[in-house]
């Protein structure tokens, strides 16, 4: 039933706005609202993922049980699968066979969704990061934005700076980004840093240090996201980098 990106993602989108405290009815009206504008070829497929996945959390309504099993009748919903071939419609029939059955009975007992643990940083954009390392060196990270996806996480841009000694902020202002001079497909090129679990180590933990908020460039917003690491995989690079075990070239981009 799941095996597509639409159903997956009306799923995992209607689930997470039950974590957030919605009332069911508000939630339904939204991924209606979301999805009204698809393609007509997914309009079935929508309507009988939606089904299924009230469904199973006990929240399925009358009017996307109809919706979904008229669509399940007619077999509007084979249409699409027909380039796969017949062996594939036969397979989908029978799921949807199956779906039928289920949302004509009594559905699963409501059940009440948790929000999953996300990383929320404490930075902001402009915060500038200093890492020193064992040798003395000290590398400089800008906060070029944060991420609000799945939680907030940094997009961090090393800047260009090469010394033992913490410039000021105004000198930290004036200091180029690294990939600046780099290739020029990873001039505008970030990295994301996150935790994925609670547990996981914050840049607090493994020697960053916040010197301050740097003014936020007109630029800042053409910056991609590029590299995901944790905290800890990024220091362990700096450290490499930094007392000359790895090379700076390989590590100029990020």
């Amino acid at each position: 039933m799941f095996s597509s990106d639409l159903a997956c993602d009306v799923r995992d989108e209607y689930r997470e706005l039950l974590s957030g405290k919605v009332s069911d009815e508000e939630v339904e009206t939204r991924i209606i609202a979301e999805y009204a504008e698809i393609e007509e070829d997914d309009v079935p497929e929508f309507w009988i993922a939606f089904a299924m996945t009230q469904f199973k959390v006990g929240r399925l309504s009358s009017e996307v049980r109809e919706r979904a099993a008229r669509f399940m009748a007619n077999g509007s919903d084979l249409v699409r699968w027909e380039d796969f071939g017949p062996r594939t419609v036969d397979r989908r029939r029978a799921v949807l066979e199956r779906v039928a059955e289920q949302i004509a009975g009594e559905q699963s007992a409501r059940r009440t969704i948790r929000r999953e643990w996300r990383y929320e940083t404490d930075l902001e954009a402009g915060d500038v990061l200093e890492y020193m390392s064992e040798s003395g060196r000290v590398a400089l990270f800008r906060v070029v934005a944060v991420r609000a996806e799945y939680g907030r996480s940094p997009l961090l841009q090393r800047l260009d700076f090469a010394g033992d000694m913490n410039p000021s902020l105004s000198e930290i202002e004036a200091l180029p980004n690294r990939s600046h001079s780099a290739q020029s497909r990873y001039r505008y090129a970030a990295t994301s840093v996150v935790k994925y679990r609670k547990r996981d180590l914050d840049w607090c933990d493994v020697g960053f240090r916040r010197l301050g908020r740097a003014a936020v460039r007109a630029d800042d917003e053409r910056f991609v996201l590029c590299w995901e690491l944790q905290w800890d995989q990024l220091s362990a690079d700096l450290e490499a980098v930094l007392t000359g075990a790895a090379s700076v070239d390989e590590f100029a981009r990020r």
